[in-house]
């Protein structure tokens, strides 16, 4: 299947003379690292807008101490971020366009006759290594090394059709509350893993030097990793890489204009089930209500339905579609050149995703842990939220900086020189 897919792809028109922003069918011509005439506007605007939406999160999460307020100011900050559910759409979007970037070099391999495998575990190899720094460093939420663990069963799917790959994305995203489920019935919560993580107290954080929440993350880490539990939770993390590994084979990105139409049906098919969530939770807020004044069947109903697994379900679902309508929103605004224009600046910061991805672990824990400014739980929502688009806009003036100067950004430069064991051309080329 794969290799049939590829000799569809050597039939497409040679590289087009223009611009590189625009919207064009674009061939796969080589193995190496993308050059940056050939990237592709959408992708890194979704890039940056995945890492605005990871800002806004790390700024009112639970983890960093800004808890959400039920008055005031802040609680409508709280209320209009939780309708945009930017907490967990930003993630399943990243995830969706790592999968499609592997599906990109991965044709652009077998485009050459070119071997992929080593290649590609080199790739997962070093960005688990960075993806572990960063957990015991700056963030103990780190998805990178898990995107690399996960990462290791792609190839499993390589040669599969396209209509395996679809049904196999689907049941992966289901896998995490499926199996949640089971063991919680079985189980009892220490051993089934819900109770993994919380060592990373309130107290040591705000109280804890740095080489003291270094050694603590680290030993949370081995807690939480030796457990199967953080394998099998991420697994709709596979689901996604399917999904975006789907699209690349299909060339939407591509060919967005010969595309439009499918990228419409997906829009709205996603957003209706992405709004799934916010009729379910309201239905059965009301169900409750009705069951608890009623003797006959609608108690048993409500209780069946109430079930962990049937909410996690919708809810799994709903999340990982509502990213996707996202995605289609934004790629389909940035055809018209007045929104391209807005949403440039969000390029910028997807050029250097992975080096942003850091940058904001960094900068947010250094504000709100105790060795820096030990804001834990002081801002409240709103201020919160000022000072992540003040960070992220700090992060669009910095990339700007960097890619007037060097081709990438300086993770991204290493993962791509250890990747292909060669130094990559740092500077920008003048022609």
């Amino acid at each position: 299947m794969l290799t049939e897919h590829i000799r569809r792809k050597k039939s497409v028109a040679p590289v087009s003379e223009d611009p590189p922003e625009k919207s064009i069918s674009r061939p796969i011509e080589s193995m190496g690292p993308i050059k940056p005439q050939e990237r592709i506007i959408e992708i890194d605007v979704l890039r940056g807008f995945a890492i605005l939406g990871m800002v806004i999160w790390d700024f009112r999460s639970i983890s960093y101490g800004n808890y959400a307020s039920k008055e005031g100011f802040d609680y409508l900050v709280c209320g209009i971020i939780r309708i945009l559910d930017f907490d967990n759409t930003v993630y399943p979007l990243f995830s969706f366009l790592f999968g499609w970037g592997i599906a990109m070099q991965m044709m652009r391999s077998h485009a050459r006759d070119m071997p992929f495998v080593s290649m590609y575990l080199r790739r997962l190899l070093v960005l688990c290594m960075i993806g572990v720094l960063n957990y015991f460093l700056f963030e103990k939420g780190d998805i990178l090394h898990i995107y690399a663990l996960i990462g290791a069963f792609l190839p499993f799917f390589w040669n599969r059709s396209n209509r395996t790959i679809l049904v196999s994305s689907a049941l992966l995203i289901a896998t995490p509350a499926l199996v949640g489920s089971l063991l919680s019935i079985y189980m009892s919560p220490q051993l089934y893993g819900t109770g993994l993580g919380n060592a990373l107290t309130e107290q040591l954080v705000i109280s804890t030097n740095y080489m003291g929440m270094v050694i603590a993350r680290m030993q949370d880490f081995i807690e939480t990793h030796t457990h199967p539990y953080v394998y099998v939770s991420n697994l709709d993390i596979l689901g996604l890489f399917l999904l975006g590994l789907y699209v690349g084979r299909r060339g939407v990105f591509q060919n967005i204009p010969g595309n439009s139409r499918f990228i419409r049906r997906v829009l709205w098919y996603s957003l209706a089930v992405g709004l799934l969530w916010l009729g379910w939770d309201f239905a059965m807020r009301q169900l409750e209500i009705w069951a608890n004044g009623d003797s006959g069947w609608l108690m048993p109903v409500y209780r069946l339905l109430n079930k962990w697994s049937v909410q996690a379900l919708v809810k799994l679902y709903s999340h990982h579609a509502l990213s996707m309508f996202y995605a289609c929103v934004i790629v389909l605004l940035l055809q018209d050149n007045r929104w391209r224009r807005y949403l440039r600046p969000l390029a910028i910061a997807g050029q250097m995703a992975l080096t942003n991805y850091l940058l904001k672990a960094f900068i947010a824990s250094t504000i709100f842990f105790g060795y820096g400014l030990a804001l834990r739980g002081k801002l409240g929502c709103a201020l919160g939220e000022v000072l992540a688009v003040v960070v992220f806009g700090f992060l669009i003036v910095l990339g700007r900086w960097w890619l007037r100067r060097y081709q990438f950004g300086p993770v991204e430069w290493l993962w791509r020189s250890l990747t292909y064991l060669k130094f990559q051309q740092m500077q920008v080329r003048i022609s």
